[in-house]
């Protein structure tokens, strides 16, 4: 297997960093590069009807200002290669995020740790498929 660039992505703010604890150890083992994307979202339309459209981009912007913090900080915390890159996206939808940035940029592995919930939405998808047969 030959992976040289790997796209992770960060587990949530406040969640054990497992993403980033496998992306070290597959970085090593086959000398890949890393990016890392994390994720921040908030639904800014429920913010005062009175606030004019540059204060809400002022709210966005301290936003991902304090998660690309954040993100640089737990980043630090991990043994990852020095050439790891890392960015801080602005999305609720990760799945559209990372499909149209993997059509522009060629990864080998795609790292993301799944969630309990997920797992019980795939196994009900797949029992609904397989009642259809």
């Amino acid at each position: 297997m030959n992976v040289k660039r790997i796209l992770v992505i960060a587990d949530p703010k406040g969640s054990s960093q497992k993403a980033l604890a496998h992306a070290a150890l597959m970085a090593e083992q086959f000398k890949a590069r890393l990016h890392i994307a994390g994720f921040c979202y908030d639904r800014l339309s429920l913010l005062d009807d009175n606030m004019t459209k540059p204060d809400i981009a002022l709210v966005k912007d301290k936003i991902m200002q304090a998660n690309s913090t954040w993100l640089d900080e737990t980043i630090a915390t991990h043994s990852l290669p020095k050439n790891t890159t890392d960015e801080m996206v602005w999305s609720k939808d990760i799945t559209s995020w990372v499909t149209s940035h993997c059509a522009k940029n060629k990864y080998d592995l795609i790292i993301k740790t799944g969630h309990r919930s997920e797992h019980a939405f795939l196994c009900t998808h797949r029992l609904a498929s397989f009642a259809q047969w």
